[in-house]
């Protein structure tokens, strides 16, 4: 039996969106692959119960981040050295004295795995999962950072890399985000009636699904704002927004529901909380949008939806443009514009067949391009290249 390499985790939340739900993918694999992880993260919730689940040893303990937001608030900035200094000591606490072969920070948030993997002459990788252009200073130095503290960086897509590369050299490799293939058992025509069923679906309906936390960024009001600019006597149709705001903060809700009921198909337009369970929700959808306007690095909502069947309309930036062909595969369409957006989600209703033929190709391409098992594949090699190489 091959040695185990321990490996010190570092992650940015409790939550289960998509850069969560691609750590767990890997994490599932970790052992199979050599690796024993030891995962950080800052607070309790679905990430760190499903963790559990997975026999993954997790502490939720102080983690030093340091958002955009943050940077701009002088109180994050005196405490910073504070802040750090704890969550150091608290890792040293965790490890008690277990040696650590190399250190994966999951997204370009935190940074105490790479000071703590820097101190104790570590190898450190980074998962970049964002890509981020303003304020153009901050975008910049944390580029800087990632190259003076990354023994390689792991980029999602090769937007993201583009990115990186743009203000640094350092060395990297892209590793597309996968999905497990959903079994012909599960996409069955029984399956989906239930599923369609529990959600409240009526069979004449085509539902339009968009999940995501909720956010401007992520685009929740530009769909409403195209939903209700569709013509009266559209098929028959409802929509579902899945998703909570970061830290809770509701006032975007607020806004997305007036904006939901005072249009025209506002009884239509369903906002509800995260699930945790999406697979009923890709299972009952006919479309799913990714309406974002700020480019997803990645955006592992279309993979997840192209693995259902589901066909997809996303704005046609950032990582989307490496998942979706237009027109093959997907839908993409200008970023921002309702009108675009309005447009695209009119055909489809009208064009069940042509929804159809978008779907199986989306979900042939899910399975050749972006499997789980690549994924996981990936992320382990380029581990395991940094460790070879003594990086």
């Amino acid at each position: 039996m091959e040695p185990v390499t321990r490996v010190l985790v570092v992650h940015q939340s409790g939550s289960l969106y998509g850069s969560d739900r691609s750590l767990l993918d890997w994490l599932e694999q970790s052992r199979h692959d050599g690796f024993e992880a030891i995962v950080c993260t800052p607070e309790a919730g679905p990430f760190v119960d499903a963790v559990r689940r997975l026999g993954v040893e997790v502490h939720v303990t102080p983690v030093f981040k340091v958002s955009r937001a943050a940077l701009s608030d002088p109180r994050f900035i005196l405490t910073s050295p504070a802040r750090l200094f704890r969550s150091l000591r608290a890792i040293d606490r965790i490890l008690k004295g277990r040696p650590v072969a190399i250190v994966y920070s999951n997204t370009i948030v935190v940074y105490v795995g790479a000071i703590w993997a820097r101190l104790h002459g570590r190898p450190h990788v980074w998962h970049l999962r964002e890509a981020a252009y303003r304020p153009a200073f901050v975008a910049t130095a944390m580029r800087k950072v990632v190259a003076l503290l990354s023994s390689r960086a792991i980029c999602n897509s090769t937007f993201t890399q583009n990115w990186l590369l743009e203000a640094c050299t350092v060395p990297s490799a892209v590793v597309w985000n996968g999905v497990s293939a959903v079994s012909e058992q599960d996409l069955s025509e029984a399956r989906r009636t239930a599923a369609r069923l529990g959600l409240g679906i009526e069979t004449d309906e085509c539902l339009i699904a968009l999940p995501g936390r909720l956010s401007y960024a992520k685009g929740q009001d530009l769909l409403i704002a195209a939903v209700n600019a569709l013509p009266a006597d559209s098929p028959k149709f409802k929509v579902l927004i899945i998703g909570d705001e970061l830290g809770g903060d509701s006032r975007f809700r607020a806004d997305l529901i007036e904006a939901a009921q005072t249009g025209s198909f506002g009884d239509r337009i369903s906002i509800v909380g995260f699930r945790e369970d999406l697979a009923p929700v890709y299972l009952s959808a006919d479309i799913v949008v990714m309406p974002s306007r700020q480019p997803e690095s990645f955006g592992r909502v279309a993979i997840e939806a192209m693995a259902y069947g589901c066909t997809v309309i996303a704005a046609a930036h950032g990582g989307a443009l490496e998942t979706i062909e237009d027109a093959v595969s997907g839908v993409l369409v200008q970023p921002d514009s309702v009108v675009e957006l309005t447009r695209a989600l009119r055909r489809l209703l009208q064009d069940p067949e042509e929804r159809v033929a978008l779907a199986m190709r989306a979900l042939r391409s899910q399975r050749e391009r972006f499997s789980v098992e690549s994924y996981r594949t990936g992320v382990s090699v380029q581990l395991r290249a940094v460790l070879s190489a003594g990086e």
